[in-house]
């Protein structure tokens, strides 16, 4: 006889793998590329998206006002990216100088 911990903690582990394998198939490159697209037809040309890892996106900016604006926008640009991907991809956006 199994006792419920066990049964519980590989029944959560198979959940687990489950929703990590499936982000995963998605390329961090893929959601970068995304993202600067995006972000560049909101008419922001200058600017690099750096890495994407834990369903966060680094984006470097010309300068400070730009990172302001971007700032102000994204969660409509999280949206956006979201919706392509039809998955929770991005969660946090951080805009560098």
């Amino acid at each position: 006889m199994r006792h419920i911990k066990s049964i519980i903690f590989k029944r959560l582990k198979s959940i687990d793998n489950k929703t990590s394998n499936s982000v995963e198939t998605i390329d961090s490159n893929m959601v970068c590329r995304k993202l600067e697209e995006i972000i560049k037809q909101k008419s922001a040309e200058h600017v690099e998206a750096l890495f994407y890892k834990n369903k966060e996106a680094g984006v470097k900016c010309f300068n400070s006002f730009l990172a302001n604006e971007m700032y102000l926008i994204q969660e409509e640009i999280k949206k956006e990216v979201n919706e392509f991907f039809n998955k929770d991809v991005l969660r946090k956006i951080i805009f560098k100088v």
